[in-house]
């Protein structure tokens, strides 16, 4: 059973080891409808992903039905700015996020369900605090993974194999994602991959 708890989706922020935090309210908006079930979910989401970067300002990325958004706060989650990173096409869903530098980040998300899943993987560039961002993506893949629970006689359905795919910076400036492998009985485990994705 799904359970709502108003007042939840928040920024806390502290500033001396975790004695003191301070909230703020998450960027965007967000709609739920409840109850519903697995087969009915209109917007897959769990936690959504924030990140510092090495000048101190901190990012939050997040889908909604309509489009994947990006925000940076320089004031310690206390104010927002917003962009529209893109829209259009099918649904996006379960955002993760990472940075390093100034304003450099890497993301991953998922779009479609079924036969149409794809992973996205892309480089975020938000570097200057007056300029729109610019997001380099690379070539999306269909994840090797799929429902573990069918029953016979079902035909099978890919699947994300969990929430999230973690995204990493190389020390030679690739990217680097690690997807799950899941084709039960036959075969499991996990894919590393280094992304060559324009500059």
């Amino acid at each position: 059973m799904n359970v709502h708890h108003p007042g939840v989706e928040l920024v806390a922020v502290s500033t001396d080891g975790g004695k003191k935090w301070t909230k703020h309210a998450a960027p965007g908006s967000r709609t739920y409808t409840f109850p519903y079930s697995d087969a009915e979910d209109p917007m897959p989401r769990w936690v959504e992903p924030v990140a510092w970067d090495a000048a101190g300002h901190l990012y939050y990325l997040w889908t909604d039905p309509a489009a994947l958004w990006l925000a940076r706060s320089t004031d310690r989650g206390a104010t927002w700015t917003t962009w529209k990173l893109a829209e259009g096409g099918d649904l996006r869903y379960f955002p993760y996020m990472t940075a390093r530098g100034k304003g450099e980040l890497a993301a991953t998300w998922f779009s479609g369900r079924g036969d149409n899943l794809r992973l996205h993987m892309a480089r975020i560039h938000a570097t200057d605090p007056a300029a729109t961002t610019r997001v380099i993506e690379a070539p999306t893949i269909q994840p090797d993974t799929w429902e573990w629970q069918v029953k016979p006689g079902q035909p099978r359905k890919r699947d994300t194999a969990g929430e999230y795919v973690p995204i990493i910076f190389m020390k030679d400036g690739r990217l680097a994602v690690v997807t799950t492998i899941q084709d039960l009985p036959n075969r499991g485990g996990f894919a590393f991959r280094t992304l060559q994705e324009a500059r």
